[in-house]
């Protein structure tokens, strides 16, 4: 048993002593020197800028899709806002819905387009009319025609845009709703 002790006993202490001596190298070798180099330059070259380059690479095709992304949605906005514009020309091709009050002078002619609707609210005028037929009388339920003489606050339909209208006799305030002309 002597001989088993003995011979563990000699191992245990090589063991450390090769042990002690790989802590010792360790701590006397100092970092980033010539025996000891953190990393290689062939290490940085290869592997380091490769790395480095794909992360960049990466970040800038991610900022490109967002940058498309955000042109796209702006694009659609520009396309929407086109479309708009077309309708709000369309709607003031077709006239409008509110009526513009507008002072006639005496001896002026307002002269209605078609389907423009009109009320004489101050004032005094006479129908101008054409053989096709008169200003209708939506409120009165009438056709007025030639030279007669417009009801105040009547609600009057011209149909067609043949040169009907209001001849003013006294200054007059009338309400327009679509297209006239004044002569």
């Amino acid at each position: 048993m002597t001989k088993k002790v003995a011979l563990l006993l000699t191992v245990v202490i090589l063991g450390g002593l090769f042990v002690g001596q790989a802590v010792l190298a360790d701590v006397n070798s100092d970092p980033g020197s010539q025996e000891d180099p953190l990393v290689t330059e062939s290490y940085v070259n290869d592997v380091m800028k490769e790395e480095l380059r794909d992360e960049l690479e990466k970040e800038i095709f991610e900022e490109i899709n967002e940058l498309k992304t955000e042109l796209d949605e702006r694009l659609a906005n520009l396309d929407e806002l086109d479309e708009l514009e077309e309708l709000e020309e369309l709607l003031d091709i077709e006239g409008s819905d509110q009526f513009e009050v507008v002072q006639v002078s005496a001896g002026d002619t307002i002269i209605g387009g078609a389907s423009s609707e009109m009320i004489l609210r101050a004032g005094s005028g006479s129908a101008v009319a054409t053989t096709s037929g008169g200003l209708a009388d939506l409120t009165a339920g009438v056709d007025i025609q030639d030279g007669e003489d417009i009801p105040q606050n009547h609600s009057l339909l011209i149909a067609r845009d043949d040169g009907r209208g209001i001849s003013v006799r006294n200054d007059a305030v009338i309400m327009v709703r679509g297209e006239y002309d004044i002569k």
